[in-house]
């Protein structure tokens, strides 16, 4: 079994295990404990994996394009995640942007109440989406336009975050005034993840052929949050 393999094992087996505890209710504290920690870990491990493609598709890691892509794709992790944060941060204190919700306890660190995972999950869920887009397109992604790009990837993220709610809310990291999500929430979702796609499309970060395990990891946490909303 080649190391690709081992990985696609580890990742499906662990997030399906997960989603099975969920289901069952076991090792809970654990899980709660460790929900916010293993968000930031996958979008560092997504963040590795690109970077490591980007040097593998030329001949010398000390290429000035090499370094130029990599400085520029860190400041872009930086600005989602921060910017993604900062969205949540505004949409708690006014219920303006996604609607009336608060987050619990449970999803630590927290800055003023709201998780830092949040923004790390803005750029996880982005970077698996177009990883959706480049793996199921028969076209060369580079031939589709970037406006037209960067909405499908925020349809993806919205219908990634329709399946995150639903799961969140019953494991307890956040709750919805209403008690559900409104149709508020969604389409901040679409706007914003349509929003970041398009300034990474813009500034040539995203069309460069993205792991394959990215792909892999949109669907193997849909199986997380499916038996965990269970």
């Amino acid at each position: 079994m080649n190391s690709y393999k081992i990985k696609l094992s580890i990742i499906y087996g662990l997030l399906a295990f997960g989603g099975i505890w969920n289901y069952f209710g076991l090792f809970q504290s654990v899980m709660q404990s460790t929900a916010g920690l293993m968000i930031i870990l996958i979008t560092f491990y997504l963040f590795y994996e690109i970077q490591n493609k980007k040097i593998s598709e030329h001949d010398s890691a000390g290429n000035p394009l090499i370094q130029d892509y990599k400085v520029r794709m860190l400041l872009y992790f930086i600005f989602v995640i921060a910017a993604g944060w900062l969205i949540e941060f505004i949409g708690v204190s006014t219920g303006y942007i996604f609607g009336n919700y608060k987050y619990s306890k449970l999803l630590l660190p927290q800055i003023l109440d709201v998780p830092i995972a949040i923004g790390f999950a803005w750029f996880s869920t982005l970077i698996v989406s177009v990883a959706i887009i480049q793996t199921y397109t028969k076209i060369n992604i580079k031939l589709i336009k970037t406006y037209k790009k960067a909405l499908l990837t925020g349809f993806l993220m919205t219908v990634f975050d329709y399946f995150l709610e639903f799961a969140a809310i019953k494991l307890g990291y956040w709750s919805w005034q209403i008690g559900i999500p409104p149709f508020t929430n969604y389409l901040a979702w679409f706007v914003f993840g349509s929003l970041f796609t398009y300034i990474g499309f813009r500034f040539n970060l995203l069309d460069l052929r993205l792991p394959k395990i990215a792909s892999h990891l949109y669907f193997a946490q849909l199986i997380y949050f499916g038996l965990s909303a269970i």
